[in-house]
C-alpha cells in the first residue's frame, strides 16, 4: 500500500513538473534556451508581416508549429 501511495505522489509531482509554459516575450525565451529548455513554438502567420521583395503582401490564414533546436545569442 505504501509503495502505491508513493508512485503515485511521485506521478503527480512528475505530471505538475511537465506542464509547459506559455514564454511571452523574447528574454523569456533567451532565458529558456540558455537554461537547456526544450522550446517549441506555435505560429498564426495571419498576425505576421508578409514581406516579398520589398513589398507587403497578405499573409495566409495559416497556424504553424516546430521545436527550437539550435539557437545563438550574440550581445
Amino acid at each position: 500500500m505504501k509503495n502505491k501511495l508513493l508512485f503515485l505522489a511521485l506521478l503527480n509531482i512528475n505530471v505538475l513538473l511537465c506542464q509547459p509554459i506559455q514564454l511571452t516575450n523574447y528574454c523569456n525565451l533567451k532565458n529558456a534556451r540558455k537554461a537547456g529548455q526544450s522550446v517549441r513554438v506555435v505560429i498564426d502567420y495571419g498576425e505576421c508581416k508578409l514581406i516579398v521583395t520589398l513589398k507587403e503582401e497578405k499573409a495566409p490564414e495559416a497556424i504553424g508549429g516546430m521545436e527550437l533546436k539550435t539557437f545563438e545569442y550574440f550581445a
